[in-house]
């Protein structure tokens, strides 16, 4: 539990140290979904949220 909080927390740290915005990260999430990408879709929705917790849309695409 400890290593995955590490993971997450370093993807959310790269995520703002690059400057992505949370609704930039949904986008790449919805393409990387189209793409049957799913794990990889996740991680940008969970960054997305990271970033704005208020962002329903990808909550919802996340559970998908």
């Amino acid at each position: 539990m400890k290593c995955l909080f590490l993971i997450f927390a370093f993807f959310i740290g790269f995520a703002i140290a690059s400057g992505q915005s949370a609704q930039d990260l949904y986008k790449e999430g919805n393409d990387l979904l189209k793409s049957k990408q799913t794990e990889a879709a996740i991680v940008k929705y969970n960054k997305a949220l990271a970033l704005d917790s208020s962002l329903v849309a990808a909550n919802m695409n996340r559970a998908k």
